[in-house]
């Protein structure tokens, strides 16, 4: 039986997930973003999601029509969307250690481990397109089924979310200074679309969830680097202020002074 859908919701609603993500990207061209790390692992997610977003509005668009060139386009289509989701998890969490430890050396030795989930669904989405039918199958008449082990994929990604929460939080008990890290506003967003998705087959809010989580994330990555100098890399003054008013309003504080002497409500 064919799976019911609902393919207008689809293309709209991924068509403006697209569109944003491509007017976040012109948005980065145009400022000039500074070229480090983190911003590449960030801008790869990005592209990442564009792709997938493209290849779920095809696969569910050639979701049972006939032809044998369809047939092969929906193993590619769908392997690479298996692929591609457990691709945005790990590099999500090698974002989110390059911005804590700051190493190159540590992402690189990092990347290795976390890269096992990936390898895995690797070998099980070329499995699949032999006809395994692990995570998924494509019947006769073209249309797309979720395998037995089709639940593994969202296991990967869930611990992929799971362990960047773990070293947020290990990072703050040890002192580092991450008061601002986008941990939470991305990962919770991500986890309700694809927990939606997982359960409802036919609705589109896995990927366009992400959309929402990379917004949300360069919204709070730019009122990070709104407190450091873009010379020294050190916290300014608009952090200090910042800091201070956090301190007296934890203190029961009504009013905030300065270093200068100045003083406000």
């Amino acid at each position: 039986m064919k799976n019911v859908i609902n393919i207008d919701e689809i293309i709209i609603v991924n068509s403006t997930g697209i569109v944003c993500l491509l007017f976040l990207i012109a948005s980065k061209l145009v400022n000039k973003t500074t070229k480090r790390v983190g911003e590449y692992l960030l801008n790869a997610m990005i592209v990442f999601t564009i792709g997938n977003l493209a290849m779920e509005i095809t696969t569910f668009l050639i979701d049972g029509l006939p032809g044998r060139g369809i047939h092969v386009l929906q193993y590619i289509v769908n392997a690479l969307l298996i692929f591609g989701a457990t691709m945005t998890g790990y590099l999500w969490c090698l974002f989110v250690e390059f911005k804590i430890r700051h190493s190159l050396k540590w992402v690189h030795r990092i990347a290795v481990v976390l890269a096992i989930p990936v390898v895995c669904n690797f070998i099980f989405v070329v499995l699949d397109c032999f006809g395994a039918g692990l995570l998924f199958s494509v019947s006769e008449e073209n249309v797309y089924t979720r395998g037995n082990f089709g639940w593994l994929s969202y296991i990967y990604i869930c611990l992929y979310f799971l362990y960047s929460i773990v070293v947020v939080y290990v990072a703050k008990h040890k002192g580092n200074q991450i008061q601002f890290f986008p941990v939470y506003t991305f990962v919770l967003p991500c986890v309700l679309g694809t927990i939606v998705q997982a359960v409802k087959y036919g609705v589109a809010t896995g990927w366009f969830s992400v959309v929402i989580a990379i917004l949300l994330l360069e919204m709070q990555l730019q009122r990070e680097e709104s407190f450091v100098d873009e010379l020294s890399g050190l916290y300014n003054r608009k952090y200090l202020e910042f800091f201070y008013k956090q301190v007296r309003m934890k203190k029961g504080h009504t009013s905030v002074r300065y270093y200068d002497g100045s003083e406000s409500v």
